[in-house]
């Protein structure tokens, strides 16, 4: 059996039966599900702790005065499990940053403090505001703070020889995880002729659900699609066993194998288990409502021993069930922890009164939700507006003459935010924005490692670093002349031959000889070169290959970009390390100096999904396409699950916005298939919370 993987012959599909409520005749949801929730939310309302505040001796901070009574208990309750509820702009951030101080305070050594966060900008910057809030006596530097699979990775290097593991491996962002299923597929003929298998993105998804949902990929195929299922189990098996063999034999991962090795030499292997958890005493989880089943159980096996984990999370804001997160990890908490205490954070500091009157009904109306009520001293009568608008164009420009007004009146552009259910939702706006002269940025598109002359040169170098890196390979050799997958097929297996020598020596007579000559030097270690040396020389080589293939003389701006990865390298020593961080911490974006990282000087109109904005916050924002098939989506139509995971994402957008929401609609909107013309019911349930305004 394969790690991560069931035994798929216990798996039989059966065909779906029909709900038929018990409790509320009006939702499709399991009336099991529902009772069980109803048992738990009882049970958690049962272990709320009230919050107080008091002057605590011996402390250098006066918590007592920089915390209001909810954060001050969830800042000085380090021992047992506490699992802290903290809505939207409460100020979680620095409730957690206190309790990191508090540890040090009460001589908990820095060393035996774990923060688990889904960024690694997040965890730096919580760690950093622990050291500027304490001083550097108490060594805050040394807590360890990091993302989970940043966690894993340094976790796995470390003791990972104990569960037989390759510490030298190297790690796959998802488009080499992608590239390395369809070499895989191509492998076992499944791209023959007339054979019509699913696109190689999909069936990294299904793969990658299979792993975050802890289910055999038969199971995750047939509740992904069964049409998919009949057509295609068997082959989806073969491929999965030819993909793993594939990472196993090379030493290269993907994300979710780290969690899957982090998880098994925790629960299968002593020593592992008696390393890591004998220095992490105390665990604190961010973000704990975006976990999955994997995470989860790797935080338990964590905590097992001493029993100090601490869980921040709001469920409200639980938007990322297509990644796997589990919603129900904070409602299983208090079941996994009888002696939990639980702590709710409700005061917001982000938001008007009014915003947060309208946030407050959208989670009223959830039917699976822990209650909770945002309050704000922020007092304002200004109620979020919902215009109607006659249609997809005059809604664009009802928003566009709005943030023209604004800006008018001296907003920074950077304050005002248009989010959106899907980005295809935005195409009318940008156009409107771009006749009137706003600049805008989008949120949410490719990462700078994601463009492809950036993976052209990293693949380079992961030659270098692993010659038996058979995507990395592909990738290089097809950027040549007359070589294209069946070539590079061979030449990849002569260099697996060669033991990973690179030697193109025996293709002397074959025609590709002298573009392959072209690379041969540039792709062998060079100990007496520093990594940016290395790389220049790439870059180099990069840039007349690309000119010769593609005959195209326009790389200034791509040789300009790629100069980031050389100052990025100066401070490795590893171009494995380089390469792995680049992966687990990858960057966003270039700015205007050359740097990567985001654009602190940046001041446009920020135009985003909602997914991509959670986290921030905005003076105004503007939420168009509002109806019913758009927000919430048309896919979620007819579950209520899936429904209640739409209204948090619509949550979340409202709560982004500090001072002014508007929201809008067009009276319809039409695809090739159907006409949405039904206000979304998000906003329709609560109108006591909004004001009615017509648009154009």
């Amino acid at each position: 059996m394969r790690l991560g993987q069931k035994n798929h012959h216990t798996f039989e599909p059966k065909k779906k039966k029909r709900v038929v409520p018990m409790q509320d005749p009006e939702t499709t949801i399991d009336p099991k599900k529902l009772k069980r929730f109803h048992e738990i939310q009882k049970k958690m309302e049962a272990r709320i702790v009230p919050g107080e505040s008091e002057f605590i001796p011996g402390c250098e901070i006066r918590y007592d005065m920089e915390l209001n009574p909810n954060q001050f208990v969830a800042a000085t309750t380090i021992s047992g499990p506490l699992l802290i509820i903290a809505g939207a702009g409460s100020g979680k951030t620095r409730t957690l940053t206190y309790r990191c101080a508090f540890f040090l305070e009460n001589g908990i050594s820095p060393e035996n403090i774990l923060l688990l966060t889904f960024t690694r900008k997040a965890a730096n910057e919580m760690v950093g505001r622990v050291q500027n809030l304490i001083g550097g006596k108490y060594r805050a530097s040394k807590i360890h703070g990091s993302t989970f699979h940043g966690f894993a990775n340094t976790v796995l290097r470390k003791y990972g020889n104990l569960i037989g593991l390759n510490t030298k491996f190297q790690i796959m962002d998802a488009t080499d995880a992608t590239d390395a299923i369809e070499m895989c597929a191509r492998e076992l003929d499944l791209r023959k002729k007339g054979h019509d298998f699913p696109p190689k993105s999909k069936i990294q998804t299904i793969f990658s659900m299979a792993k975050n949902w802890d289910k055999s990929i038969h199971k995750a195929l047939f509740e992904y699609s069964e049409d998919l299922y009949y057509e295609h189990h068997a082959e989806f098996e073969k491929l999965s066993e030819r993909y793993e063999q594939y990472k196993l034999k090379n030493s290269v991962f993907d994300f979710d194998d780290l969690m899957l090795f982090l998880r098994q030499g925790l629960k299968t292997n002593q020593q592992f288990f008696d390393r890591v958890t004998e220095k992490f005493k105390y665990i604190m989880v961010d973000e704990f409502q975006d976990t999955n089943v994997v995470q989860n159980e790797i935080v338990n096996l964590l905590a097992s021993l001493h029993h100090n984990l601490m869980a921040v999370g709001d469920d409200s804001q639980s938007i990322y069930a297509f990644r796997g997160a589990n919603v129900e990890n904070i409602f299983n908490f208090v079941e996994k922890y009888p002696d939990t205490k639980i702590v709710k954070i409700e005061q917001n500091y982000r938001s008007t009164s009014a915003i947060l009157d309208f946030a407050n009904g959208v989670t009223d109306n959830a039917k699976m939700g822990f209650k909770k009520s945002l309050f704000s001293e922020n007092f304002s009568d200004k109620k979020p507006f919902f215009v109607k608008c006659i249609n997809v164009e005059t809604e664009a420009q009802m928003i566009g003459a709005n943030v023209q007004d604004l800006i008018g009146r001296k907003v920074k552009p950077c304050e005002i935010a248009i989010l959106t259910r899907s980005s295809f939702h935005t195409t009318a706006i940008q156009l409107e924005l771009l006749r009137r002269n706003i600049d805008f940025v989008l949120m949410g598109g490719l990462r700078f490692i994601e463009r492809k002359y950036v993976k052209d040169v990293l693949a380079f170098l992961r030659i270098i670093n692993n010659p038996f890196d058979h995507v990395a390979w592909h990738r290089v050799l097809e950027l040549l002349p007359r070589v294209g997958k069946a070539t590079a097929s061979k030449i990849v297996k002569q260099i697996v031959a060669q033991e990973g020598r690179v030697d193109f020596s025996t293709f002397a007579k074959n025609k590709n000889y002298e573009t392959l000559t072209m690379i041969e030097d540039v792709l062998k270690p060079n100990q007496e070169k520093t990594i940016p040396e290395i790389i220049e020389s790439i870059i180099e080589k990069y840039e007349y290959l690309y000119n010769l293939k593609k005959d195209n003389d326009g790389f200034d701006k791509k040789r300009f970009e790629l100069q980031a990865l050389i100052k990025m390298a100066t401070k490795y020593n590893s171009i494995n390390k380089f390469l792995n961080d680049l992966t687990l911490d990858p960057p966003d974006s270039k700015n205007s100096s050359g740097e990567i990282g985001e654009d602190k000087n940046a001041n446009k109109v920020v135009i985003s999904t909602v997914h991509s904005s959670k986290g921030l916050e905005f003076e105004h924002v503007f939420m168009p396409h509002l109806l019913d098939g758009l927000f919430p989506s048309a896919k979620a139509m007819g579950s209520d699950e899936a429904v209640e995971e739409e209204r948090r994402v619509f949550y979340v957008a409202a709560t982004r916005a500090k001072r002014n929401l508007v929201l809008s609609h067009p009276m319809a909107f039409h695809t090739q298939n159907n006409v949405f013309q039904t206000p979304s019911q998000f906003v329709t349930e609560q109108e006591d919370f909004y004001e009615e305004k017509f648009g154009g």
